[in-house]
């Protein structure tokens, strides 16, 4: 309960409580000092032990216990000034004592309250001065040992520093805001142009670009990064830029991502790579099928630092959202229409893309797979071009089947399929050629509805591999239909079968 309580105090009870309790305990010490030398009774001491050593503590445990705020304290600071005044005309108007209770009653009420709290201080102190008088006898004794002058003196400048020195944190604390609310008032503006960019930007990549300039415009100190990754796949990179974070540092974060999974609780992850420490914000959860991520290379992130950088991802994630509907939209209609996978244009654009990110960064290598369905012209020739055409899609439905949810399958043309593994070596690809040929090599395929009059076929495909680890991202496919044309040739000489043609 207590440290609840404590924290609903105030800022300014606060400071005043620290203020108060050590400027009445060395006014206490003063005037205890000057009542030994004037010989007063202890029992005299009552009613300034009362004051300035119990009153600060019982103030803030009524303050805490009233839940009461800045409006509390300022009263409290208004209406002290009245025992004040008593006090003073009680020590018979010791003079530096005197002066230094009196000069720290209206520089606490005017530093507040401005001049109509001086000036109600300064009318309270009077009439307490007026009641101490009367209760007291009007006793005039200004000096006192040089003791307790030295203190009283060392007590007034004391507690001006001391208001000084809260008067300069409340003064850094609001400079502070109002540089914090500039701030969060640039990036909110930020946000709204990458917004309306969002909405004229047709191309997800040319987006995130324009994006990371953008924020990085508003931390130029800092390394900002965006990568985009499909979800459930470390290292199958789909996007990944950076500005002010050098090309070591960039291959250093992708390895580094490649071994961090999507966080399941804490989406603000913090690494050290190489001497540099790195910040990974992760937006919460995926995106149909991909996940997000900003890195910021810098010591530490601030409240307004994080809080725009979460707002960014929300932009982000909702850009995604909808760049990926939209291209999934667009997809639609780059299918094959006989298959249903993918058709060549679109495997030039998703191979471009791939070449893009490997030009720039090592480690997001890929992989392509070129595979021709063996035998095809025979079974147009022998049971007509629909039992070929339906040859085809049987084949294209084995394939898919035997796919990862990264892979692009796509219809090359004629009886040639092309698998891009994106984010895959060549170790990864011959993994999956590998598992094609356990399952497809000699499957018997039915070419028709009625498997009791309708053919059946064995389902054969030559398989020619090649990867961007091994050869220049390029010539990735150019390779990959060499050795796909050698794997061909291999099997009709293995069968004893003669190879009719180039695509036969």
């Amino acid at each position: 309960m207590a440290t609840g309580s404590r924290h609903r105090l105030h800022s300014l009870t606060r400071a005043n409580y620290v203020n108060r309790s050590v400027g009445f305990l060395a006014c206490f010490v003063a005037i205890a000092l000057l009542a030994q030398e004037r010989g007063w009774s202890w029992q005299a001491m009552t009613f300034p032990a009362m004051l300035l050593l119990l009153y600060p503590h019982l103030l803030v445990l009524a303050f805490r216990l009233r839940r009461a705020g800045r409006e509390a304290e300022v009263r409290a600071m208004l209406l002290e000034s009245l025992p004040l005044g008593m006090l003073v005309a009680w020590m018979a108007f010791f003079l530096p004592l005197s002066f230094a209770l009196f000069t720290s009653a209206l520089l606490n009420n005017a530093l507040i309250g401005g001049q109509q709290q001086l000036l109600r201080s300064l009318g309270l102190f009077a009439l307490g001065i007026l009641m101490g008088g009367m209760l007291t006898g009007w006793q005039f004794l200004p000096d006192g040992p040089i003791l307790v002058e030295i203190i009283s003196m060392a007590i007034l400048l004391a507690y001006t520093l001391m208001v000084a020195f809260v008067a300069h944190s409340q003064d850094m604390r609001l400079i502070s805001s109002l540089r914090e609310n500039e701030e969060r008032n640039r990036i909110f503006q930020a946000l709204v142009e990458m917004s309306a960019s969002a909405d004229l930007t047709s191309d997800l990549d040319e987006f995130l670009n324009e994006a990371l300039g953008r924020v990085h415009d508003h931390y130029p100190r800092n390394g900002i990064g965006i990568v985009v990754r499909q979800a459930g796949r470390n290292t199958g990179f789909r996007f990944a830029a950076f500005v002010g974070i050098d090309g070591n540092q960039q291959e250093d974060v992708l390895q580094a991502l490649a071994k961090t999974p999507l966080p399941q609780d804490e989406f603000h992850l913090r690494t050290s790579l190489n001497g540099a420490t790195f910040h990974f914000l992760f937006m919460k959860g995926e995106i149909r099928g991909h996940e997000g991520l900003i890195i910021l290379r810098t010591e530490q992130i601030n409240r307004v630092l994080y809080q725009s950088m979460d707002l960014f991802l929300e932009l982000l994630a909702a850009t995604i959202e909808n760049k990926l509907m939209a291209r999934e939209l667009k997809h639609a209609a780059e299918r094959d229409p006989l298959t249903g996978v993918f058709n060549r244009g679109y495997l030039e654009a998703e191979l471009d893309h791939a070449i893009r990110n490997r030009q720039h960064h090592a480690s997001m290598d890929f992989s392509v797979l070129l595979l021709d369905v063996i035998g095809l012209k025979r079974i147009n020739d022998a049971h007509g071009h629909i039992a070929g055409d339906i040859y085809l899609q049987r084949a294209a439905e084995t394939l898919q089947s035997i796919c990862r949810t990264s892979d692009v399958l796509v219809r090359y043309g004629g009886d040639e399929f092309v698998i891009l593994a994106h984010g895959s070596t060549l170790a990864g690809a011959q993994g999956l050629a590998d598992r094609i040929r356990q399952e497809v090599t000699g499957k018997q395929v039915l070419l028709g509805d009625d498997p009791d009059s309708s053919p059946t076929v064995p389902l054969n495909i030559s398989i020619g591999i090649a990867s961007s680890a091994e050869t220049t991202p390029e010539r990735v496919l150019k390779v990959a239909d060499a050795a796909m044309y050698e794997n061909k040739t291999a099997w009709y000489r293995d069968n004893n079968v003669e190879q009719i043609r180039r695509h036969g």
